[in-house]
């Protein structure tokens, strides 16, 4: 009895959810949001059509961040992305994400003499081209821009600018080979 009353919630649910994205984000209804999705700052978040988000997504615009996703843009399960302090995070068309990513455009200050928790952070913008696959656990950092066609390794830390059709891999992240 309980499974079917958790079944019919969660429909009703997803139907509310999908009601309200509709008006509120998307504009269109060519999109599909799992449950357990976090939108957060949903006026400085822009999406396109074709917009896939798993099970536990989470999309936070803080203080004014802006986050534009393009086309048919899928994020698997748990991604993370933030955008924070008026920069913006923007993704192409046609990107696929692996699960466990995250792209986080903010990093705090450290400087010598002064608590790191007292100190103030900074944000860059990320820009993510078109036809990008990013796997698993890949982490994003502030100020990159990722070119398009890229493939970002499992596991890789991305901290400086990837060149268009490129694979790269590894801590940090390095060019592995040119797709052809």
């Amino acid at each position: 009895m309980c499974s079917i009353l958790r079944y019919i919630v969660d429909k009703f649910r997803n139907i509310l959810c999908k009601l309200y994205y509709t008006k509120k984000i998307f504009k269109h209804k060519e999109f599909q949001i799992d449950s357990n999705v976090t939108l957060l700052g949903i006026n400085n978040i822009k999406i396109g059509k074709g917009f896939y988000a798993a099970s536990g997504v989470r999309l936070l615009s803080i203080d004014a961040g802006k986050i534009i996703i393009g086309e048919n843009v899928s994020f698997n399960y748990d991604c993370y992305l933030s955008s924070i302090g008026g920069n913006k995070v923007e993704i192409g068309n046609d990107v696929l994400f692996g699960p466990f990513v995250v792209v986080i455009n903010d990093n705090h200050k450290y400087n010598k003499g002064q608590l790191i928790r007292e100190q103030i952070w900074e944000s860059k913008d990320i820009i993510i081209g078109n036809n990008v696959w990013i796997g698993a656990r890949a982490i994003i950092l502030a100020g990159t821009t990722i070119g398009d066609g890229s493939v970002i390794a499992a596991g890789s830390v991305v901290t400086k600018n990837i060149d268009p059709y490129t694979v790269v891999g590894g801590v940090p992240a390095k060019k592995i080979k040119d797709i052809l």
